[in-house]
C-alpha cells in the first residue's frame, strides 16, 4: 500500500550538474500556498554535496569538500539580473494562464511535471496563486554563501541569508486551534455516551433506519448552532434509500467548492472513532469558522451509507453530475476514523495514492503540518475503503485524513462493539482537526 514520496531529479547545463530530490519535508518552510519542493541534493562536480533547506526561515549549508568558483559561478550565470531560478511542479489542473506563464518562461531542465525554470518575481506570484501549481524560489544567496566559505574544511557551517534576497511572501497564516471539550462533547453524544439535549434524540447506534436518522438530525441541529443551515438530500442508490446531509459556508466564489465530509453510518454500534469522530470534526470546524467568510465555498457533506458500499457518496457524485455542478468541486477532504493512537507516536494517514490530481491536497495538509509545530507525522498508505474514493472515480481531486490504520496502530475495536468514547486519543484526535481545519481553510483561500 506505501507510495514511495520522493523523486530523484537531474539537471545539467554549462558544464554544471545539478542534483535535486523532491522530497516532501514537514521541516520545510512553505512559501505561498503549498510550496513542497526544497533544494535539496546539489551536485555540482562532485565538489558541492548538497545544500539542504531545513527549518522555517533558516538554511544549513552543508559542504563535504570545498566547491571551485567555477562551478558556483555557472549556477549563477544561468539567472539574469531582476529574474529568479524556481522549481516548480505544475499540475495538468493548472489554469490557462498559469501554463503561458511556463510556456513563455527560459526552462532549463523539466522532468515530468517538475521543472526549473528562470521568471521574474511578477511570473512568480501568478503561479503562486494557482492551486494546482506548486512553486519554490532556489535561494541563489545560498550558492552565494558557499562561495564566501571556500576555505571551509569538511563539515557543516550555519549560514544565515541575507535580507536581501528576493523571496515570494508566504500567504497570511490563520490558525485554528479544535477544542477537546467540544470535539469530546459531539462524539460522546454520537456514539450514544451522553444524552442528547432533545428528548428522545440519544442516539444509541448509526446502523438502523432510526438510528440513522437520529444521527443526521443531531447534525442539522449541531450545524445550525454554528450559523450553518444543512438539509438531507436523499436518494435511491443500488436499491437502498437513503439521505445525506449537506450544509455550507458561502464563499466568495460561488462556482469553487471545497467539500468536508465524514461518514454519518456506523455497522449498528457506537462507532466513536467509525466515524463519529469525522462528523465530530465537522461541527467542530463550523464552530472554528463561525462569522468567517472564505474564497471558496466550503460545503460540509455527512455521508449516509459508507459502511454498505459508499452508497451516499456515490449517489450524491450522481447527483453532482446531473446538476452540472460536479466541475465546481475544488477537492474533498475526507476524515474517516481520526481518533485512534494506541502508542501515542501522533502517526497520521493523509493519502492521495499518488493522484496527481489529488497532490494539492495532501500538499496543503503538509504544508499545514509543518507551520503548525505539531506533533502529528505522516505515514504513507493508500486505500480507496471510504468515500474519497466516490470522487477518484469520476477525476475529482480528493484526500483522506485518518489515524495510522495501514501503519501498525489498527484500531482494534474496528466494527466492534467497543468503538466507544474510551479508546479516543483526545489529544491526538484534536490535533487532527486542528490540522484539517487549517489546511481546508488555506485551500479554500488561495
Amino acid at each position: 500500500m506505501k507510495r514511495p514520496l520522493s523523486q530523484c531529479l537531474a539537471f545539467a547545463s554549462a558544464g554544471f550538474a545539478l542534483f535535486f530530490s523532491f522530497v516532501p519535508s514537514q521541516k520545510l518552510h512553505a512559501m505561498g500556498h503549498g510550496v513542497q519542493l526544497g533544494l535539496h541534493n546539489v551536485a555540482t562536480q562532485e565538489l558541492l554535496r548538497y545544500i539542504s533547506v531545513i527549518g522555517t526561515g533558516q538554511r544549513s549549508l552543508v559542504i563535504s569538500k570545498s566547491p571551485e568558483v567555477a562551478a558556483l559561478d555557472s549556477i549563477l550565470a544561468i539567472v539574469p539580473s531582476g529574474m529568479v531560478l524556481a522549481m516548480v511542479e505544475s499540475h495538468n489542473n493548472a489554469s490557462l494562464h498559469s501554463k503561458m506563464i511556463l510556456k513563455n518562461s527560459k526552462i532549463y531542465w523539466n522532468q515530468g511535471l517538475i521543472s526549473a525554470v528562470v521568471l521574474n518575481i511578477e511570473s512568480a506570484l501568478k503561479l503562486q496563486a494557482d492551486p494546482f501549481v506548486f512553486i519554490e524560489l532556489v535561494d541563489l544567496t545560498e550558492i552565494t554563501g558557499a562561495k564566501n566559505r571556500l576555505s571551509l574544511p569538511n563539515g557543516a557551517a550555519k549560514f544565515e541569508p541575507s535580507s536581501q534576497r528576493t523571496l515570494l511572501q508566504s500567504e497570511p497564516f490563520e490558525s485554528f486551534q479544535a477544542d477537546a471539550e467540544s470535539l469530546k462533547k459531539s462524539v460522546s453524544q454520537l456514539s450514544g455516551d451522553a444524552p442528547v439535549s432533545k428528548p428522545g434524540a440519544d442516539i444509541a447506534e448509526r446502523g438502523s433506519d432510526k438510528g440513522r436518522s437520529a444521527a443526521q438530525s443531531y447534525f442539522i441541529t449541531r450545524m445550525q448552532e454554528y450559523g450553518i443551515s444543512s438539509q438531507p438530500i436523499c436518494y435511491v442508490e443500488g436499491g437502498r434509500n437513503g439521505c445525506n446531509v449537506v450544509g455550507e459556508i458561502a464563499g466568495n466564489k460561488p462556482n469553487s467548492v471545497v467539500i468536508v465530509s465524514g461518514h454519518l453510518d456506523s455497522v449498528s454500534n457506537k462507532g466513536a472513532d467509525d466515524d463519529a469522530s469525522g462528523i465530530a470534526a465537522m461541527i467542530e470546524m463550523a464552530r472554528l469558522y463561525q462569522n468567517k467568510k472564505p474564497e471558496s465555498t466550503i460545503r460540509f457533506v455527512a455521508w449516509d451509507q459508507e459502511e454498505l458500499g459508499l452508497i451516499g457518496s456515490k449517489a450524491y457524485v450522481k447527483q453532482l453530475k446531473k446538476d452540472n455542478s460536479l466541475s465546481k468541486v475544488t477537492g474533498v477532504f475526507q476524515m474517516d476514523m481520526i481518533g485512534f493512537d494506541s502508542n501515542n507516536d501522533g502517526k497520521i494517514h493523509v493519502m492521495d495514492c499518488g493522484r496527481s490530481d489529488s497532490l494539492p491536497l495532501t500538499r496543503t495538509i503538509k504544508e499545514q503540518l509543518a507551520r503548525s509545530g505539531s506533533p502529528l507525522a505522516v505515514v504513507e498508505a493508500c486505500t480507496n475503503r471510504s468515500d474519497h474514493a466516490s470522487f477518484w472515480n469520476v477525476n475529482t481531486p480528493a484526500t483522506i485524513v485518518s489515524e495510522n490504520f495501514f501503519g501498525g496502530d489498527e484500531n482494534t475495536c474496528y466494527h466492534k462493539k467497543c468503538d466507544t468514547l474510551d479508546i479516543i486519543n483526545m489529544a491526538y484526535f484534536t490535533n487532527i482537526v486542528s490540522l484539517v481545519s487549517n489546511s481546508v481553510w488555506a485551500f479554500a483561500n488561495k
